[in-house]
């Protein structure tokens, strides 16, 4: 099947006649669209000015000359809480100019090589993680880091500019190692530090965790050792503490709740993201 075989006529006025309201409607409850967009709320900004704002950066992710994959994205985008904008400028177009690429080499058979068959952006990243990138070039520049806690157990590494990041997010789907797109790194390291986690024992290849404290330090419940193996040694702890202001990811992009964690990896997490180790980093990068 030619790649052309599957893909439909795009026109951006239909698109937003028949995607912009749901498209607005996901955008205004998508915290990363404002960190994007700039300082005025996005709830004073004429909709029509913020669609077109979203229809722009989709058409950017989409490698076709013809911009055929912007309705299917916008669908994916509208439908799915856990597709975010800041996602579409940093994974959507290396994914998509990955499968763009095979597809026109006949290397993806049908129906994975039809785009329409994927309920969701992450189910399409996770079949094109299947196949090796034709582009891929591996990095050798670990850039600036420092490793800010290492036992038998976790390493854990602070980059410090945007190469480090790349670097030791390799294998990832985090925007902070994008090297095809927008990366976030520095907007995200300019609100604080963050903190790269590689198991000494990983369960899997590629098994590696970054968090980053999306909320100040003076905010973190976890004040010292003695707390820390107090929240990991309580269950309920986690069952009413509000952990969403961590920003938790795996190699997948996936975002994790603390309490998530098995209760051994629960002790080694907050034992090393604890308020003085955090602390430590803050006044190493500052």
């Amino acid at each position: 099947m030619r790649a052309s075989e599957f893909l439909i006529e795009y026109r951006r006025d239909v698109t937003i006649q028949k995607l912009g309201q749901p498209l607005y409607q996901k955008m205004l409850n998508d915290k990363t669209v404002q960190r994007i967009y700039g300082d005025d709320p996005l709830q004073q900004i004429n909709p029509n000015e913020i669609i077109e704002f979203g229809i722009d950066r989709f058409q950017e992710a989409d490698p076709t000359p013809n911009k055929q994959f912007v309705p299917w994205l916008v669908r994916l985008y509208a439908k799915d809480p856990t597709f975010k904008f800041e996602d579409v400028l940093s994974q959507v177009h290396p994914y998509l100019e990955k499968f763009y690429k095979l597809n026109m080499r006949k290397k993806i058979p049908s129906p994975r090589n039809d785009v329409n068959r994927y309920s969701s952006f992450a189910d399409f990243m996770g079949v094109m993680d299947e196949y090796e990138d034709p582009d891929k070039v591996e990095l050798k520049d670990k850039g600036r880091a420092f490793t800010l806690y290492d036992d038998e157990n976790w390493r854990v590494i602070v980059p410090q500019n945007e190469a480090a990041s790349c670097y030791y997010g390799q294998g990832t789907r985090w925007c902070t190692a994008a090297t095809k797109a927008n990366n976030m790194f520095e907007y995200y390291e300019s609100i604080a530090p963050l903190l790269i986690a590689i198991p000494k024992n990983p369960k899997y290849p590629g098994e590696k965790y970054q968090l980053h404290f999306g909320i100040s330090i003076e905010d973190n419940p976890v004040k010292s050792d003695s707390d820390a193996l107090d929240y990991a040694s309580q269950s309920s702890d986690y069952a009413h503490y509000d952990w969403s202001d961590y920003n938790l990811s795996n190699r997948n992009g996936h975002n994790h709740l603390i309490g998530s964690l098995t209760l051994k990896n629960q002790k080694h997490f907050l034992l090393f993201f604890h308020h003085q180790l955090y602390q430590n980093a803050v006044d190493i990068c500052l």
